[in-house]
């Protein structure tokens, strides 16, 4: 990425920088703080506080803090496999923070999420029909929501043996 800074004026650069820091303070503190929730949950659950649902166990509606959806865990619902985007997930799979397991062969099969919590994550590859059968991965610093294939989604045609095309 290339920012052309030249035309910037001094108070305009120490904007950018006192707002680049700031984000980045953010991200720090969010990472620290879901490392801290992970393992609050991780001994909830080793003291039998928190339900450790098993994967793929039916979907039950979640009654409070101790029996809600950890990142990833597996459910079915409705007939369909669901995978949790988010830890404390408390949202009815096919409403939010759920991803549904729908799987050509090895690959997802590449649906709109309804929001940033059924957003893919970076390094995921996704198998999109409607743009010619063609495989993409998402390139992108974060959950991605952009549809493959547009401008500026931050996906890139990705092929089996690594290469990108």
């Amino acid at each position: 990425m290339s920012i052309d800074l030249t035309d910037m004026t001094d108070e305009q650069l120490y904007e950018l920088i006192e707002a680049a820091q700031t984000e980045l303070g953010q991200r720090q503190t969010k990472t620290v703080f879901e490392q801290k929730i992970g393992a609050l949950l991780d001994e909830g659950q080793e003291a039998g506080v928190i339900v450790q649902h098993e994967d793929g166990e039916p979907w039950q509606p979640v009654t409070g803090y101790h029996n809600v959806y950890r990142k990833n865990a597996v459910v079915t619902h409705n007939g369909k496999t669901w995978t949790s985007n988010i830890d404390f997930n408390a949202g009815e799979p096919g409403v939010s923070g759920w991803t549904e397991q729908v799987e050509e062969g090895e690959y997802l099969v590449w649906k709109q999420p309804g929001g940033y919590e059924d957003a893919y994550e970076p390094g995921v590859i996704v198998w999109y029909p409607d743009k010619g059968d063609q495989l993409y991965k998402n390139v992108h610093t974060a959950n991605n929501a952009w549809e493959p294939g547009t401008p500026h989604s931050q996906w890139e045609p990705y092929t089996p043996d690594g290469d990108e095309s």
